[in-house]
């Protein structure tokens, strides 16, 4: 699939990778939705067409080299599993589930497990996207703690970790899409060692646009010129959205508000058909625990900050385990049946997601290439009514674009 098929098809999420690779021949941009975006300043080389075409993390999601995930059709592989937190006062309180990816990307520097962890950093160009970095040390970690809910091209540097020396050792912290664009990308640089790479991801409900952003500003009173920074959770779990303006003056939200009502309402319609929002391509992911209300529905009630965390290969098990014994994370059992109640969209998106394809082919769309996900191997989990309805819904959204 060509990258103009890519774009016309709204399957790109704008991660930036082809960008990365053709520079001179792309431009990056905000489109007319709120979402980040490639245009062509000319035709791009047969051969970056290509690598385009295959690791497209928007059109291509090719999970098919990780068999062991049948061991779990629905949850994927899991080696470990528990509730997690860090044991750093300051980092638990600043991370939106308790600090746990941060702390095991601090982890893994200092132990020398990877010389770098390529994630996104803080914003270098504006308050509403963030900007893909490397970082070093401990202190770079820890200055890009928290979750980052608009559009950025997570991607947009990842030649510089296809181009680094064979010997040297990378942490990739992504959401899910991401880090299986990059996993397969390292597998197929010959130079390179896919054990040299920890993959590190996060369950993902979606990619909401930098205009839900500038609306969730104005909404609490901060003109979207007039924002200098955002925090989008921490002091506590979920913790509150913080905007500051450019002159100090703050103004927050809740998580329920600033999510549930804003931003997770303008999300990328890419994600509305993802097969992947649960790091199947990844060594360890991270997602929230949150607590049942009476009703069975996640209550989003305040607590200090813990992460579900699940551990997919045993190079995963054995870092979490040091880090156990190190005292750097507290360690909980956490049984894989309740994941469904504690994370009812993913159990939604992932069984219905067969339905939603279809009704794509029903109104002559093309949908991504999905390969390996185990998706239809789950379809009748919840029930035909509801993947009715998911089927319906899809035609009905698709009519509005």
């Amino acid at each position: 699939m060509t990258l103009k098929k890519i774009i016309e098809d709204n399957h790109c999420i704008g991660c930036g990778l082809c960008k990365s690779i053709s520079p001179a021949q792309i431009n990056f941009s905000e489109n007319s939705h709120g979402f980040l975006e490639p245009s062509l300043l000319e035709n791009l080389p047969h051969n970056a067409e290509a690598f385009i075409s295959e690791f497209c993390p928007g059109s291509n999601i090719d999970i098919s080299l990780a068999p062991e995930n049948k061991e779990d059709y629905m949850w994927g592989r899991i080696k470990k599993i528990g509730k997690a937190y860090s044991t750093s006062s300051n980092t638990r309180l600043a991370g939106s589930s308790g600090g746990v990816i941060t702390e095991i990307s601090a982890y893994l520097l200092a132990k020398g497990i990877v010389d770098s962890v390529y994630h996104l950093k803080s914003p270098d160009e504006g308050p509403f996207t963030f900007t893909p970095g490397i970082s070093n040390s401990d202190d770079e970690i820890k200055k890009s703690v928290g979750s980052k809910y608009t559009a950025s091209p997570t991607l947009l540097r990842i030649n510089e970790l296809l181009e680094s020396e064979s010997t040297k050792k990378w942490a990739v912290v992504a959401k899910p899409c991401e880090i299986s664009a990059a996993r397969r990308m390292v597998r197929s640089a010959k130079h390179l060692d896919e054990n040299n790479f920890v993959f590190i991801s996060f369950f993902c409900a979606g990619l909401p646009s930098i205009s839900a952003n500038k609306k969730l500003s104005s909404k609490i009173g901060i003109p979207p010129e007039d924002v200098s920074s955002i925090i989008y959770r921490g002091n506590g779990c979920p913790g509150n959205t913080i905007i500051t303006s450019n002159t100090g003056r703050q103004a927050s939200t809740t998580y329920k508000e600033a999510w549930g009502n804003t931003l997770g309402r303008d999300i990328h319609p890419r994600c509305k058909i993802c097969p992947d929002g649960i790091g199947l391509d990844a060594d360890l992911v991270c997602a929230d625990a949150w607590d049942m209300d009476d009703s069975g529905y996640p209550s989003f009630s305040e607590n200090e900050g813990f992460s579900l965390v699940i551990s997919r290969t045993n190079k995963a098990s054995a870092f979490l385990n040091g880090m156990i014994a190190d005292d750097k994370i507290s360690w909980a059992p956490y049984e894989s049946s309740n994941i469904q109640y504690a994370q009812p969209s993913q159990f939604y998106r992932r069984t219905t997601l067969v339905s939603r394809i279809l009704a794509l082919k029903f109104l002559m769309k093309s949908p991504p290439k999905i390969l390996g996900t185990g998706v239809s191997k789950i379809i009748f989990a919840a029930g035909l009514l509801t993947n009715i309805k998911a089927f319906a819904g899809m035609v009905k959204r698709q009519w509005r674009l």
